[in-house]
């Protein structure tokens, strides 16, 4: 910072924590200095005073909340399906993992799933709007070959709401064997 020129600059929260050659001159330059993070030794250094939470940690950052995602687990309750069964989502077989029996994922092909590494998704755009992740125990199971215990449709996309209102709808409805929603 040696011979930088601060004059008028808007310092509020400005993270200054680490900068070599500051002065006070530079900072009473500025506007809002007092509101700049500095680290402790720079606190020191230039004769001020400040927060020291903050001046190691930096500003809190403002908690946005975000809207929880939409997801339904269909938990199955006698028979569980393999990852070959879950795989007829996409409309064919898979060679490496054939279908241990008929558990109506066949007939929900239409809604577009497509294999995204171990899971599936209703892509729009390119893009995964729609998840189906397989579960165990209520955890969504990676690299497992199943039995899997239920599958989890979580909403990825806000504005595919619809679309996921409907795969919930089409699986409740598709679905052969016993289940518990939540």
């Amino acid at each position: 910072m040696n011979g930088a020129k601060l004059t008028g600059a808007n310092l509020d929260r400005v993270d200054l924590r680490g900068a070599l050659g500051l002065t006070a001159d530079q900072l009473d330059a500025a506007n809002n200095s007092e509101r700049a993070i500095l680290d402790e030794r720079m606190l020191a250094s230039l004769g001020r005073t400040g927060q020291t939470a903050v001046a190691r940690h930096g500003m809190p950052k403002r908690q946005r909340k975000r809207p929880t995602k939409l997801s339904v687990d269909f938990i199955f309750e006698t028979v569980k399906p393999c990852f070959g069964d879950i795989f007829l989502l996409c409309g064919y077989e898979h060679h490496d993992f054939p279908p241990t029996g008929e558990y109506g994922f066949a007939d929900l092909q239409d809604l577009g799933v497509e294999q995204v590494d171990d899971y599936f998704a209703i892509c729009v755009n390119g893009e995964p709007a729609v998840w189906v992740f397989p579960l165990i125990r209520e955890q969504v199971a990676e690299h497992h070959p199943g039995p899997f215990d239920g599958i989890r449709l979580e909403l990825d996309v806000a504005r595919s709401k619809l679309k996921w209102s409907n795969c919930v709808s089409r699986f409740a409805a598709a679905l052969t064997i016993p289940f518990t929603q939540k």
